[in-house]
């Protein structure tokens, strides 16, 4: 009965992407879409098992600077790609560890508009060691929790700590990223800083 579930499911998304992606081909849509390894599942299967944000009721914002005071004229995009400041596409698996990857995307351009070296950084280490700043592994977190576990302990390469997409038991290993303060902006706030 479970396989013949799947099975209707994934024709339902064939059928949803089949007709998405007639309609891109006459200009309705600006994107295509495509099957993949989710497509046995349904919407809302995925977002239980690969979502694992836990925003706190208050986010605090630590930015208070005076935008109107700056003479910059900053520009309407960024391709961040343009700038080898993105790692290679990484899998959470089904580990809702996206507040961990979100943070170590964010370190991983920060370290490399510094030192000119992009490297991959470890988003394990912050599943199994930042429980006590206030995340909670694969059951999800927030960014701001883990760029704080970041301040006080450094964060090892991904070669160094790799992925397991499931929570494990903290242990050492070499620092390669550092964190010293980090500002939280408003929703529509992306300044540049």
């Amino acid at each position: 009965m479970e396989e013949m579930r799947r099975r209707m499911i994934w024709e339902d998304n064939l059928k949803f992407v089949t007709i998405h992606n007639l309609e891109y081909s006459l200009g309705l849509h600006t994107f295509e879409v495509g099957m993949n390894h989710l497509a046995d599942m349904t919407s809302e299967e995925v977002v239980a098992t690969m979502t694992g944000i836990r925003a706190p009721d208050i986010t605090e914002l630590n930015y208070t600077g005076g935008l109107d005071k700056l003479d910059v004229i900053f520009p309407d995009s960024i391709d961040w790609r343009t700038k080898d400041c993105v790692t290679e596409v990484k899998y959470q698996g089904e580990c809702g560890s996206c507040w961990a990857f979100s943070a170590t995307g964010a370190l991983e351009c920060q370290m490399k508009l510094k030192t000119g070296k992009l490297q991959s950084l470890s988003e394990q280490q912050l599943v199994d060691c930042s429980g006590s700043y206030g995340t909670h592994g694969c059951l999800g977190g927030w960014v701001e929790n883990a760029f704080r576990y970041v301040i006080d302990h450094g964060l090892a390469l991904e070669s160094s700590y790799p992925y397991e997409g499931t929570e494990g038991t903290c242990h050492s290993a070499p620092t390669a990223a550092t964190c010293r303060a980090f500002k939280m902006l408003s929703y529509g706030n992306d300044i540049l800083l």
